[in-house]
């Protein structure tokens, strides 16, 4: 077993504060003393000690200057690969291309190749939770030491939008509420419609959540998960083809994306019903359209799609294989003792229960309690 570095060392001037509008994690995590991200600092501190030594200072130097939920993810399908039971390398380069994929995953029964991406999903719902963010931290100042709020409606306001009216609006909304939020010992509801949107928020007469809020406020709109998944796939195409071992595809959703069903719907099809004249069901079936689904005699890209529900540093559920239809040969056995998901020979999705359970728990998660 690898020696432990400290790759994120404990901070020798220490900041208690919790992180800072469009701070950075990596910046937050040299400086802060919290127990949250002491947890954090050990967790990856252990599991990049478990990686190939060649690429600890790589991964670590990425967590500072890449998307950091990329990176992430990056580790977790390195660290799955050999919690699997794979020899790892990273960034071998692909003879007939020069292309370099994340990983070359060698087992005793055979080698894949595996390319890491997380799927940009909900960017509009996305922005409009970083646009909240401004207005969370004026309200967040107006909030008294013993009281506490719950964000659930905030107006459309941009970070370059002017602020002053919304400020004066939520301070005499705000201050009422908290004076009879006190007298009633018990919380109070304020739903107002401001002149830039609605504004909703409940009001504690005690501490709660960091800094006095529970919530942040919410973003509606359409998940387009579904519809991101196949980009994902073409995107990544150049970077695996002509590779001279099976393919496959990592892939989680960023934030606020969806969950299995988006997969099994984008992969392999979707169940329909039909009904008849008085609304009565006259069939029910399965459309195998998905892009595991495909017909096309020739071998494909991608032999299989290893699917993350959600990534980090708490305990999150293991990875799902789904399977494509068209691969013909076989997957290392160990890579098959995950729950599998695959087109039966009626074209339905079916699924391979675990052989393994628990299998991301030797990451070594961050306890709840923190």
């Amino acid at each position: 077993m690898n020696e432990m570095p400290d790759w994120f060392p404990e901070p020798s001037i220490q900041d208690d504060g919790w992180a800072l509008e469009r701070e950075s994690t990596a910046d937050w995590l040299s400086r802060s003393p919290l127990n949250r991200a002491k947890e954090m600092r050990r967790f990856l501190n252990f599991n990049i000690s478990q990686l190939p030594l060649s690429w600890q200072p790589i991964l670590c130097r990425d967590f500072q200057r890449r998307d950091w939920d990329t990176v992430l993810f990056e580790l977790f399908v390195g660290r799955t690969l050999q919690l699997l039971g794979a020899s790892i390398t990273v960034q071998d380069p692909i003879e007939a291309t020069g292309k370099r994929p994340d990983f070359t995953a060698e087992f005793l029964d055979g080698s894949v190749t595996v390319e890491a991406t997380t799927i940009t999903t909900n960017a509009t719902l996305r922005q409009q939770l970083r646009d909240n963010e401004s207005l969370v931290q004026i309200i967040a100042t107006l909030i008294p030491l013993e009281c506490s709020v719950a964000i659930w409606r905030l107006p459309r306001l941009s970070p370059n939008d002017a602020k002053h009216q919304f400020k004066a609006a939520v301070s005499r909304l705000l201050y009422a509420a908290i004076d009879e939020a006190r007298h009633a010992r018990s919380p109070v509801d304020v739903d107002e419609e401001l002149e830039s949107g609605e504004f909703w928020l409940t009001v504690y007469p005690q501490r709660l959540g960091t800094n006095g809020i529970v919530t942040h406020g919410m973003a509606g709109g359409a998940d387009d998960t579904e519809h991101c998944i196949p980009r994902a796939f073409r995107r990544k195409k150049k970077q695996v083809r002509k590779s001279n071992l099976p393919v496959i595809l990592a892939l989680t959703p960023s934030p606020l994306g969806g969950d299995l069903e988006d997969f099994d719907k984008a992969l392999f099809g979707r169940s329909y019903e039909r009904r008849g004249f008085n609304n009565e069901i006259t069939e029910v079936g399965f459309h195998a359209d998905g892009i595991f689904a495909s017909k096309k005699p020739e071998q494909p890209t991608y032999a299989a799609a290893l699917v993350y529900p959600t990534i980090g540093y708490r305990h999150v559920p293991d990875p799902v294989l789904y399977l494509n239809s068209r691969f013909s040969d076989l997957l290392p056995e160990n890579l098959m003792k995950l729950r599998v998901q695959f087109l039966d020979q009626q074209g339905h999705i079916g699924i391979q229960e675990p052989q393994l359970i628990g299998l991301l728990d030797a990451m070594q998660f961050v306890s709840n309690e923190v």
